[in-house]
């Protein structure tokens, strides 16, 4: 099943449990992690699986998110006392909060989609930026296969301008 940027496919699963693994590994220490755009909550159960990760802030913009995720999983990520769930738009919330985090990652759906190419924007990954702690690390989905070329390249360069 796949609904906007979430799925249940098994190759899908695996990629989007690679954003957490991936931060995971470069962060010693993730206490504190972000999560923007929850999807099916598969990344989440991937931070979650981390005991060193004390705190897991997840923001999305549609309550029905979390509603579908729970029928899906039997271990739902949201029931688990760490989980913060935040409805509202990932850009409001790294500008409302003062929060630092030691991983953040994030998986809108495609650019395409009305609003989202706002989270894929040089102007949000410095907000990003500044929501990392000193030795944070960021992981960013971005949908090459979705996007022209030129698209892609001015995505990742933005992400690349922020995070050197």
């Amino acid at each position: 099943m796949r609904t906007g940027s979430g799925s249940t496919a098994r190759d899908s699963e695996r990629y989007m449990a690679l954003f957490a693994w991936w931060g995971l590994a470069l962060q010693p220490d993730p206490a504190r992690a972000l999560l923007i755009s929850y999807g099916l909550g598969t990344t989440a159960r991937s931070l979650l699986a981390d005991p060193r990760v004390e705190q897991l802030d997840v923001v999305d913009i549609s309550p029905e998110t979390f509603d579908l995720a729970a029928d899906i999983h039997t271990l739902d990520p949201m029931d688990d006392p760490r989980t913060r769930a935040h409805v509202t738009d990932g850009r409001f919330y790294l500008a409302a909060k003062q929060t630092t985090y030691d991983l953040i990652t994030g998986e809108p759906p495609p650019p395409k989609m009305a609003s989202i190419v706002n989270l894929y924007t040089r102007e949000y990954f410095e907000q990003m930026r500044q929501r990392l702690s000193e030795t944070g690390v960021a992981t960013y989905w971005l949908p090459v296969d979705q996007l022209s070329p030129r698209s892609a390249k001015s995505i990742a360069g933005a992400f690349c301008a922020v995070f050197e």
